[in-house]
């Protein structure tokens, strides 16, 4: 006697995937708290401090501080103001290059 395929493993894999999908699209549709409303992004520049216009590199430390590299030194911002490295050749310390 020959057993007929039962097609339920194709119905709980459907069953599966629109689960899946139903997930996705009750996370992607969370919504918007206060915290989000209140970023701000401002523009920082030549003006506020920094060394050039041009920032080649960009990296955010642990502690928050964010560094920017540029043509005429290593830029660090905290939020309010910069503090520029540059090479010093007299210093053994110094950064190898601007």
């Amino acid at each position: 006697m020959k057993h007929a395929r039962v097609p339920c493993v194709s119905i709980v894999r459907l069953c599966w995937l629109f689960s899946l999908w139903l997930v996705a699209l009750a996370c992607a549709a969370q919504p918007v708290t206060a915290e989000y409303n209140d970023v701000r992004f401002k523009r920082i520049g030549v003006e506020e401090g920094l060394s050039q216009a041009t920032v080649r590199v960009l990296f955010q430390d642990p502690e928050g501080y964010v560094w920017m590299g540029t043509q005429d030194g290593l830029n660090r911002y905290d939020g309010y103001q910069f503090r520029i490295y540059y090479n010093d050749p007299d210093r053994d310390d110094s950064l190898p290059d601007n």
